[in-house]
């Protein structure tokens, strides 16, 4: 046995077999849930199993190499093909938050719902993170040079990004993408005209994915002439936050939009109705003892925005459970963590019946 351990061959194999147990180690879901830069760096060392087990097998040298080669040309070629270059502008927000506006060399063709992967040199070569896609298409054909993400501190890179961007700085960025199937069932057009009620809902930085849906409407809906086909008679927007600072990156944006479907609604009365509600569920100080005041509340014709203290809301899903009976032909879209889409499902799934079946559409937040 000693012999058999000194000779190199077996000495590579176990190497081999080492490296595989590392890589196993770290797809372990808390590796990759709570430390993914570990998770990153263990896979890399498969690149090692595949030069050990070259060694410890020498006629396999070709098929190590042939591989290698491959996926090199495959990483390449993708990099050209789905990759651009782009300068990006930073907007530091309250409550760890940054905005980057990046502009593209090259056009960029987008839907809702899809997101894009963001490299920043400054702070490394190598990492690549998804962040959602918030700005609306100004083209027709969907077609824009402006792409906007909101990052906030979710790990490493988000907490680097937010600590040395300075506000107004401009970084040189790479970007690939859009990524996901960006479904038709997310179009303006599509959900406007099959459902009556729509009802976005966002849980902390997932409040990205509704936000976006909520621009398209609105600016949809502003832009072009309302056609007989359309349905819907309200919109219903709901967001959840665990510190009252967090509200501040869409608040004045979401009263903008109130007043604007406001005036819509006095001159044209079938556009839709917006609502929107907003939920505390922190136990900081700050949200416990804001006050409601009235130059803080916007209330127009239906139009209303609340701020839920954190003894009101100790459900996330409470929107969907107070907006869901009122309407046949509603549809649920929402985006946050594990926790929240679960209270969100459980709440459509205990209104569904024969006759009445709510749509519902959950994107995942986990990184």
């Amino acid at each position: 046995m000693q012999s058999k351990l000194e000779t190199t061959k077996v000495q590579y194999g176990l190497a081999g077999y080492g490296c595989l147990c590392v890589v196993f180690l770290g797809s372990l879901y808390p590796i990759r849930r709570f430390c993914y830069e570990a998770f990153l760096v263990t896979h890399l060392i498969g690149f090692g199993f595949l030069g050990a087990i070259a060694k410890h097998t020498p006629y396999a040298m070709r098929y190590f190499f042939a591989g290698f080669v491959c996926y090199a040309l495959n990483a390449f070629a993708g990099w050209i093909v789905k990759s651009r270059i782009a300068q990006a502008r930073f907007d530091i927000l309250p409550n760890q938050c940054t905005k980057i506006s990046l502009r593209l060399s090259s056009p960029l063709v987008h839907r809702p719902g899809q997101h894009i992967y963001i490299n920043l040199p400054a702070l490394s070569y190598f990492e690549w993170h998804p962040f959602t896609i918030t700005n609306t298409r100004r083209d027709a054909a969907g077609v824009c040079d402006m792409i906007e993400v909101h990052a906030c501190v979710r790990g490493n890179f988000t907490k680097k990004l937010y600590e040395r961007a300075q506000d107004g700085q401009k970084w040189t960025a790479f970007i690939s993408g859009p990524c996901g199937n960006g479904s038709l069932d997310l179009e303006p057009t599509t959900m406007l005209s099959s459902h009556e009620s729509i009802l976005l809902m966002g849980g902390g930085a997932g409040v990205t994915f509704p936000i976006r849906l909520l621009r398209e409407l609105a600016f949809h809906l502003m832009e072009y002439d309302l056609p007989l086909n359309y349905i819907t008679r309200d919109i219903h927007f709901c967001w959840s936050v665990r510190n009252a600072g967090q509200l501040v990156w869409f608040r004045q944006e979401l009263e903008h939009l109130l007043a604007l479907f406001d005036n819509a609604r006095r001159s044209d009365s079938r556009k839709p109705r917006l609502t929107v509600t907003l939920f505390i569920t922190g136990s900081d100080a700050d949200a416990i003892n804001e006050k409601i005041e009235d130059d803080d509340q916007h209330q127009n014709e239906g139009n209303v925005m609340l701020r839920a203290t954190a003894d009101e809301l100790s459900k996330p899903a409470l929107c969907a459970n107070t907006r869901i009976d009122a309407h046949r032909l509603l549809k649920n879209l929402a985006c946050g963590p594990p926790g929240f889409n679960a209270h969100v499902k459980n709440a459509v799934a205990r209104h569904t019946s024969i006759g009445s079946s709510p749509h519902l559409h959950c994107e995942e937040f986990e990184y």
